[in-house]
């Protein structure tokens, strides 16, 4: 008895050190010593030719700004303020600076009739300023049209499309009637920038960033040959 049990004890013992044996070169003859196993990585077919196409396009060029991004950061109110100021233009270019004092250039049909013709853009799930203020001239929305260069600049009050209204940008703009409606916070009227949105903290992307003016090198004098006298 004492014999058979010996036999099972050498049988197990020796079951266990082959399982661990087996494991164990297993282990070693795949991975190595090293435990992250980089030796089970696959290799990664590859091919006897190259399978990048060179690139054929020209390098983009910048215009040489600090910023490549071709629009201008700026604050909404800025933005108008700043055609505002330069007289209003409907057709040129205005002048105007990022957040960084970088110069800018703007036009009113890419740049400013947006701000009202775009909705979700002076708040979240906010209507466009043309939803209200339109060709209708509603009463309800101050007789003010902000569809075209032409109803803005006829300002609001209006009872026909042919009346002249209260003057919206004024020769002021931080004191016009367009900058204190959409600033006020006394009364917000349905639809206007709220509370937790104000206007003046808008910062949008409009207009492009006008290159630097290319250094023009100086003429470089020339002497003129000096006249020797012959004797």
């Amino acid at each position: 008895m004492d014999d058979f049990k010996k036999i099972m004890h050498g049988v197990l013992t020796a079951f266990i050190l082959i399982i661990v044996g087996f494991v164990t070169f297993s282990f070693i003859w795949s991975c190595g010593l090293d435990f992250s196993c980089k030796q089970a990585t696959p290799l990664p077919a590859g091919t006897p030719v190259p399978t990048l196409i060179p690139a054929t396009l020209p390098a983009p060029v910048t215009d040489g700004v600090p910023d490549a991004f071709a629009k201008c950061e700026v604050k909404a109110l800025d933005l108008l303020g700043a055609w505002a100021a330069a007289g209003s233009p409907e057709s040129d270019a205005f002048s105007f600076a990022d957040l960084n004092g970088n110069p800018c250039e703007g036009t009113f049909s890419a740049d400013v009739l947006p701000l009202f013709s775009e909705s979700q853009l002076w708040f979240p799930a906010s209507l466009s300023c043309t939803s209200c203020h339109n060709d209708a001239l509603a009463e309800r929305s101050a007789g003010l049209d902000l569809t075209s260069y032409a109803g803005i600049l006829a300002g609001s009050r209006r009872a026909s499309a042919d009346a002249k209204g209260s003057d919206i940008l004024g020769s002021d703009w931080m004191n016009s009637l367009l900058y204190l409606t959409l600033t006020q916070t006394d009364s917000i009227v349905d639809g206007h920038p709220p509370l937790d949105y104000p206007a003046a903290g808008l910062v949008i992307y409009a207009g492009a960033h006008v290159p630097p003016p290319t250094p023009t090198m100086a003429p470089i004098p020339t002497e003129a040959p000096s006249a020797t006298a012959t004797p």
